[in-house]
């Protein structure tokens, strides 16, 4: 690596850099106190300017991974290097470019994997709305109705703050047998998304589980009146 340092009185980071990309090592989990990454995706920071809040680098994605929708407090910019990245119905390959601030977008696909360059200009956290998070939990079926959890009407309230998403549901019944399950299915759900590092989970009686919480395609399903 070479550097070549100028001094500035703005604060900003003028150094020169010329960085071969065999000596940054890949990343992964909490990130310098810069991202917390979902299990499997690494990363290698080439550049960070704190003043500027700047942050450019490398992402490898592994093949099969899916970044489900979502906003930033920051933009970034998206040039795909290898593999395959599919948003926003196309097919994109090394080359091709991808912008998103804040504005819902994705979800992101990578079928085969995948490495991106990525800048981020602000906050490079992840922020998620409570219909994305909805999504998200869809994944998590009920074992003794096989339906999923939003369905069945067991999540009452879904927020993301600071890192931490905060859930508010309910169970069937106070003797359900596989509430432990389903809370733990919860926070494996949530856990891997980027931007999230603890899960905290509420169980709530009031108001009551029953048919009427459902949405009306489970209660026809399962053979209720709608």
């Amino acid at each position: 690596m070479a550097e070549k340092t100028s001094a500035s009185a703005d604060g900003f980071d003028h150094t020169f850099k010329a960085i071969y990309d065999h000596e940054i090592p890949w990343e992964s989990d909490d990130v310098r106190g810069l991202l917390t990454l979902p299990p499997g995706v690494q990363v290698k920071v080439l550049n960070y300017d704190p003043v500027m809040k700047r942050l450019d680098m490398k992402q490898r994605f592994p093949p099969g991974y899916v970044e489900p929708a979502h906003t930033h407090k920051s933009w970034h910019s998206i040039l795909v290097t290898k593999g395959r990245m599919c948003v926003a119905g196309k097919d994109l390959r090394p080359g091709d470019y991808v912008f998103g601030w804040d504005i819902p977008h994705g979800p992101y696909e990578y079928p085969d994997g995948c490495e991106v360059f990525i800048v981020y200009m602000g906050d490079a956290s992840h922020v998620w709305q409570k219909d994305d998070l909805l999504e998200v939990l869809k994944a998590v079926v009920d074992p003794e109705l096989h339906m999923n959890i939003v369905d069945l009407g067991l999540i009452y309230d879904v927020q993301h703050e600071a890192e931490k998403v905060f859930v508010e549901m309910t169970l069937t019944s106070p003797g359900c047998p596989y509430g432990p399950y389903l809370l733990h299915a919860v926070k494996h759900a949530l856990l891997p998304l980027n931007g999230v590092s603890d899960v905290d989970i509420e169980v709530v009686w009031d108001p009551p589980w029953g048919p009427d919480k459902m949405s009306e395609e489970v209660r026809l399903e399962l053979g209720f009146d709608v």
